[in-house]
């Protein structure tokens, strides 16, 4: 057992061992930034969870990216990899004399967080981001097995951080359980838009993930043709589509290239709306059931219309019902969403509701305060509970 260090003003400490890593990218990484890193009111140590030598080697990575030997992949990088933390990362957890360990339950790895946690006798806290196991691109026999162990972590956690609703539930760990929904950045950007649809082109733009949503999204663009008072404008990397199809949506600046954080800014509030999407196949069901856009609650931020286009069982389209925040598609059909589309540009009452309602949002439960706000209570009180008791263990 780590002594405590004999100062009780000292801030919260904490270790983060984790494959997902604090980062001012997106997603997960862009989470764990704003929590531990931009807030400044915790000490933070990040240490990344080390894989067995096997898993580093080029040998491995050409056999993993082979379609026969996928099956071997899985089964050995699921039975072998480590469940204790590397020397070194225990060696540095040690001197830093955490008071809580913390890990993303994202890969296979995370469980060197568990053995660490032990170590240390430390409570463990694991954010749950996503349904990891029914990622698909894993072999899906061996769902069984990621899916124990998923459940196994969320056990062993002094709390899990869920970033829903369904995700908690599912999870059948409620006792120590708590939703915390992704935080967005630190600034509204708000605009008072003089709103009026019917002069010009409304302008939808979607940022984020182009690789997984690309399917969907390219038919959307191919039944957009033709529509001239409907313009998509697109920003992400690694867009899934063939070469010749991105350049084509280069040269009509549907998809647009990077750009800085200022002209990022720019471009979103000079849009009619913004678009974000979960996806309708059947593979990702749980994992749209359970997980939570973050480029949601960031679009907030700027208080624009958001069209959220996704299965009615996916948590954003529940939410978003709840709240009365969004102009919710539920069809998958590109066709049905653009007749919807029309109606929405035609209607500035509406436009203009949920506009505010954005606002609203971004400036009380949806904002970076009140969500770091609810963060670091749940922490500082794991913290107390657990000294009181005089028992730092998990």
């Amino acid at each position: 057992m780590v002594p405590d260090i004999p100062n009780a003003t000292r801030r919260l400490r904490v270790v983060l061992l984790s494959e997902v890593l604090p980062a001012k990218t997106s997603g997960g990484e862009l989470v764990l930034y704003r929590h531990l890193i931009e807030d400044g009111h915790l000490d933070a140590l990040v240490l990344k969870t080390s894989p067995r030598w096997l898993f580093q080697s080029p040998l491995w990575r050409r056999l993993k990216c082979s379609r026969l030997l996928y099956f071997l992949f899985t089964i050995i990088e699921e039975i072998c990899q480590r469940s204790t933390p590397a020397s070194e990362a225990l060696r540095g957890a040690a001197i830093f004399q955490p008071d809580i360990i913390m890990t993303v339950a994202h890969g296979s790895s995370y469980r060197q967080a568990v053995g660490l946690a032990r170590r240390l006798q430390r409570p463990l806290v694991t954010i749950f981001h996503d349904w990891w196991p029914d990622n698909y691109s894993r072999w899906s026999p061996l769902r069984w097995l990621a899916n124990r162990r998923f459940h196994r972590v969320a056990k062993q956690s002094s709390l899990c951080l869920c970033i829903s609703l369904p995700m908690l539930q599912q999870l059948r760990c409620t006792s120590h359980s708590v939703v915390i929904l992704p935080i967005p950045g630190r600034r509204l950007l708000r605009r008072d838009s003089q709103l009026d649809p019917a002069s010009g082109i409304f302008r939808i733009g979607y940022f984020g993930n182009l690789y997984d949503y690309a399917p969907m999204l390219g038919e959307l663009l191919d039944a957009s043709q033709g529509q001239g008072d409907v313009k998509f404008e697109l920003r992400g990397s690694n867009p899934n589509w063939s070469a010749s199809r991105v350049q084509m949506y280069l040269e009509k600046k549907v998809l647009l290239p990077y750009a800085s954080e200022s002209d990022f800014e720019t471009w979103l509030l000079n849009l009619d709306a913004v678009l974000c999407v979960a996806s309708f196949d059947l593979r990702t069901r749980r994992l749209m059931e359970t997980n939570f856009p973050s480029k949601l609650i960031e679009a907030l931020q700027f208080g624009k219309p958001i069209i959220l286009w996704g299965p009615e069982y996916s948590s954003a389209i529940q939410w978003a019902r709840d709240k009365q925040a969004c102009y919710c598609i539920t069809e998958s059909d590109p066709g049905a969403v653009m007749r919807e589309l029309k109606i929405l540009r035609e209607d500035g009452d509406l436009q203009r509701r949920l506009a505010t309602t954005a606002v609203d949002l971004a400036t009380t439960e949806f904002s970076f305060e009140a969500i770091q706000g609810q963060f670091m209570s749940l922490l500082t009180s794991l913290h107390s509970r657990t000294k009181s008791i005089g028992n730092d263990g998990i």
